[in-house]
């Protein structure tokens, strides 16, 4: 057996060849029987389909590349579980690779340039930088596909695969397309946690042209999906990334006696923040956007809360900042204000935290058992470099929230972060590592199911498997152990607003 490898650079603009010589005197999409499995790879007989009526022959085959324009397509049926913000009017895979083996007189032929209507910017597992695949997006049922022609329910389907294809099939006696999806790195969120492949299996059709038309400009799930990169005449991306998710949050909580211990009920300031960041088609940041709200404040000491990140070198630009009192529409007197960057991006978010948010005659705000919920002060930013910024080259998530507590004059960071202000007393002092002798940290972050201890409760009381991870590095999962009479929990529900 002799094989050739056909490597294609731009798709073949043949004239449309009407045919009568076939079985089939119009093109119809059909159901094949093969899946891509929940393992994300998918062996596919493409000649075999999944009704009663007989196989597809080379001449059938033959008819869909002419169809094609020298491109046979096929439609996914996508049916992943809901990770990220995937649901049922919104589910996407992505594409590490496609390729399409024909056996024509005894000589296999390989095809491997495709390509999907849709890319992303994605990070494989085990990679350490994102980049570019095409996606394959749908929804669960789509009614707005009303075609005739198939012998298959297009309304399961979703995104379309074309596979370049110039050569004459019709004494094809086989044909196999291998499609291996991309195992997306899904702990940095979406659009990675969209991405991924977690549930299959994922169903397979070979289709006309008429009805690709038909599922591109339905466009299934296309518009709820994260970072979905087309090009237009001005190579613009529309989409973003998101940090930790579309729909998510991180919960930074602090101890605010660094570098003493305290009561380290981990209460003394807590919020919720988030960050997208616009990105061109190369992949380069264009802008950068987050907001986020205080959640509980159980200290007696007052704050500055900032959220900082680094830019990379010669970056320079501006953000604006406003910061809203409890439910109001309106930015709190003095806002918005202006922040420049040069290298590294310093948001000023929440000033004066103990003046800024009160619970008269309480000293505390939502970290008492008996006291009730009060909703928080919201901010909101917007940053835009003067120059595009290489992805990799901005700080990692979940960024540097930074507590700088006015009564000690020291700054509070996550523990492998190292001061950055200059009129903090922590260089002067010596006090530069964030984790005491012991190994307990000042400074953690968390998903936003995350309740923080009541007042002078301890963290480990509230989390009994805590001590246990410091001490031995497990369980790695002590955050699931709760002592439910120790917390309180502030639901997103109550604020968000």
């Amino acid at each position: 057996m002799r094989t050739v490898n056909i490597h294609t650079t731009a798709i073949a603009l043949v004239a449309l060849v009407l045919f009568s010589s076939t079985a089939y005197t119009q093109i119809v999409s059909r159901q094949l029987t093969d899946v891509i499995k929940s393992n994300g790879i998918g062996v596919i007989d493409i000649m075999d389909i999944a009704t009663q009526r007989d196989n597809l022959s080379g001449a059938d085959l033959e008819a869909y590349r002419l169809d094609g324009n020298g491109k046979l397509t096929f439609a996914i049926d996508v049916n992943e579980a809901a990770n990220g913000t995937e649901k049922a009017s919104t589910q996407g895979v992505a594409i590490a690779s496609a390729q399409l083996d024909v056996m024509i007189d005894g000589v296999n032929y390989s095809f491997n340039q495709y390509w999907t209507q849709t890319q992303s910017l994605l990070m494989e597992l085990g990679s350490a930088t994102r980049q570019m695949y095409y996606t394959v997006i749908g929804a669960t049922g789509t009614n707005d596909i009303t075609s005739k022609r198939s012998d298959t329910d297009l309304d399961e389907f979703g995104g379309i695969l074309h596979v370049t294809v110039d050569q004459d099939l019709t004494n094809a006696t086989s044909a196999t397309l291998t499609i291996y999806l991309l195992e997306t790195d899904t702990s940095l969120g979406d659009p990675e946690a969209f991405y991924d492949f977690s549930n299959g299996f994922e169903g397979i059709a070979i289709v006309s042209q008429a009805d690709a038309q038909t599922l591109d400009t339905v466009a299934a799930g296309r518009d709820e999906a994260p970072l979905v990169i087309t090009e237009n005449n001005d190579q613009q991306v529309t989409g973003s990334l998101y940090y930790p998710t579309a729909e998510n949050y991180f919960i930074v909580a602090y101890e605010d006696n660094f570098p003493n211990p305290g009561d380290y009920d981990f209460n003394d300031l807590v919020v919720a923040y988030r960050v997208r960041m616009d990105v061109n088609l190369q992949g380069d940041v264009v802008g950068i956007h987050g907001d986020g709200y205080l959640i509980a404040r159980g200290a007696s000491f007052d704050h500055n809360w900032m959220l900082r990140m680094t830019l990379g070198e010669s970056v320079t630009g501006s953000a604006e900042l406003s910061v809203y009192a409890a439910s109001s529409t309106e930015p709190a007197d003095g806002y918005p204000i202006t922040i420049y960057a040069d290298n590294e991006l310093i948001i000023p978010a929440l000033t004066n935290t103990r003046e800024l948010w009160q619970d008269p005659p309480h000293e505390f705000v939502n970290t008492l058992a008996q006291q009730n919920l009060q909703l928080g002060p919201r901010f909101t930013f917007s940053f835009t470099p003067n120059s595009t910024i290489p992805q990799p080259a901005i700080m990692a998530a979940p960024f540097d929230p930074i507590l700088f507590v006015h009564n000690t004059g020291y700054e509070i960071h996550r523990q492998t972060l190292s001061p950055v202000l200059p009129y903090s007393q922590n260089t002067t002092d010596g006090n530069t590592a964030f984790v005491d002798g012991r190994g307990y940290p000042y400074a953690l972050v968390f998903s936003e199911q995350w309740s923080p201890p009541l007042e002078y409760t301890d963290l480990g009381i509230a989390y009994p498997d805590f001590i246990s991870f410091i001490v031995d590095g497990s369980p790695t999962d002590w955050l699931t152990t709760i002592n439910p009479e120790a917390v309180r929990t502030i639901n997103r529900s109550f604020w968000e607003w």
